[in-house]
Order: structure tokens, then sequence, then C-alpha cells
């Protein structure tokens, strides 16, 4: 038999080994995953809905389950920042989840993630957050109003409880004292340090009554009473 006879007929001989091998290792019966280990603090993800969507990939062997299917389908979930998947010999799917952890909410259906990420849940929970307002793609500029107007309201011991900002760019807040907020498009901090700069002498002895600020003037403001 020649040298290119034998060749041909080793590699296939090769061919089929290979084929029966990965058929062997298709199977789930064969090396089947038998734990799957998922880490993570999980606040808001529910394990059943983990488990549900793991369920079709656990059926695989541990050579053939879809690392990437798996990651794709945890991908879907709002709540989920980031997540990795991978084998542990001989019969274990790792799963680690990182949630979103929100910081405030975003219009009447979103939350805002600690990593300025837009994200929205199929129920929004009910939690102490402040309330903001405005373009998705303008979200890291409210946050840095949020941040100043904080900032520049600490001589008077409240902080914002809501923040908008309008199609117009003009900017309203609620102030966790219930007092409202026009600041207008233009000198907003500017402004707010000069209302917070006279009011223990102009407003704290009546600081119950006051129903909202209007710092839309380019010398003063309007102060309302209830």
């Amino acid at each position: 038999m020649s040298r290119i006879l034998v060749k041909s007929f080793l590699a296939i001989l090769l061919a089929i080994f290979l084929i029966i091998g990965y058929n062997y290792l298709k199977d789930g019966k064969h090396l089947p995953i038998r734990t799957v280990n998922i880490s993570g603090q999980l606040t808001y993800l529910q394990p059943d809905t983990v488990q549900a969507l793991l369920e079709p990939f656990v059926k695989q062997s541990f050579f053939t389950v879809n690392v990437q299917g798996v990651q794709k389908a945890l991908d879907t979930q709002p709540w989920v920042a980031s997540v990795q998947v991978g084998r542990v010999w001989p019969d274990t799917l790792s799963v680690r989840l990182q949630e979103h952890v929100p910081i405030a909410y975003w219009g009447a259906e979103q939350l805002l993630s600690i990593e300025g990420v837009l994200f929205a849940p199929d129920v929004l929970p009910a939690l102490p957050l402040v309330q903001l307002a405005g373009p998705d793609e303008q979200v890291h500029t409210v946050l840095m109003m949020l941040q100043e107007m904080n900032q520049s309201l600490q001589p008077l011991n409240v902080k914002v409880g809501s923040l908008q900002l309008n199609e117009r760019r003009a900017w309203q807040a609620e102030l966790t004292n219930g007092v409202k907020v026009y600041m207008g498009s233009v000198d907003m901090i500017p402004r707010l340090q000069r209302f917070v700069a006279s009011y223990p002498n102009d407003f704290e002895n009546n600081a119950d009554a006051i129903s909202y600020v209007d710092l839309r003037y380019t010398n003063g403001f309007v102060v309302a009473n209830d």
C-alpha cells in the first residue's frame, strides 16, 4: 500500500474518531453539567428567573454548553450590570452576576445606576431615591447639576428631592422640604447660591410658609408663600 493511501486512510480514520467523539461529548448524558454555581449579591434579580434562563443550557454537556449563549441570555435582564460565565472541571457551570446599583429614578419608567447607566426594570421598586428627569442623552448633565445643587444647599440642611431638565433646557427642582425652585436655563448655581446666602436673614423665620422660589431673574428672585 502506498504512503499516500496510508495517509488518506489514517486521515479518514481520524475524522471518524473525531466525529464519534464529538457526538459522544455533545450528548448531555456524557459529562453532563451537574452543578451551577451562581455568585454575586442579588438584591433585585430573582433566583427563579436566573434558573429559568439557565435551564436550556444546563441540559448540554460540559464541553458543548454554550457559554456565550448563557451570557447573552442573562444580559437581557434589566437588573444585570455584568455577567461572567465559565466552566469548572469536571461538571460545573460558574455564573458570576453583578446587579445595577440604583441611585435615582429617571422619568416614569427608568432607574439610573451608580455607573450612570439608565435601565428599565419590569417593576420599579419603591426606594428612597431622588427623582430625576430629562432627555436621556443629558443624564450626566443632570447628575452634575444635582451634585452642584446639593453642595450649594448644604447650609440650609436640605437636599434636592426631584430635579428636571425640560425640553427648553430650563431647570426645575423640588427640595426635600417641599419647596419648589425654578432656575431657568442660565447661571443656575450662582442664582441658587445667592438665595442660600440671603436665607438666614430674610427667610429662615418664615421657612415653613415658603411655597416656591423663582430664581429666573438677573438681579434677584421671587419667594412665594403659601
